[in-house]
């Protein structure tokens, strides 16, 4: 199978333009992360109702959701965890608030 130039199939299915899809669908998934936090954090309303939703999902965090940075380089990372600790949330609230069109859709 592994050829001699270390290639699997001699790189026959080695598809460049497939790294161009990934981080172009990183990017989309970075985007509605942030959309989301911030349709969170604006609003007092936003911010209780999602709590509700945190503690109806039984999520235990001692932090709360962040927003990444652009000149802090961990920033994007710590969002990143801190999003995922809080996907079931996310998904509960969408659930709950579906007539707002603001919360990014798995369309977008």
């Amino acid at each position: 199978m592994i050829s001699c130039s270390g290639l699997i199939c001699d790189g026959n299915y080695l598809h460049i333009t497939c790294c161009a899809h990934i981080t172009l669908y990183a990017k989309d998934v970075l985007y509605n992360i942030r959309k989301s936090v911030l349709y969170v954090k604006v609003s007092p309303q936003r911010k209780e109702t999602f709590a509700a939703c945190v503690e109806r999902m039984g999520i235990r965090s001692g932090a709360g959701l962040s927003l990444d940075v652009p000149t802090r380089s961990n920033s994007t990372y710590k969002m990143l965890g801190r999003a995922l600790t809080f996907r079931k949330a996310f998904d509960s609230m969408k659930a709950f608030d579906m007539n707002d069109k603001s919360l990014p859709s798995d369309e977008e």
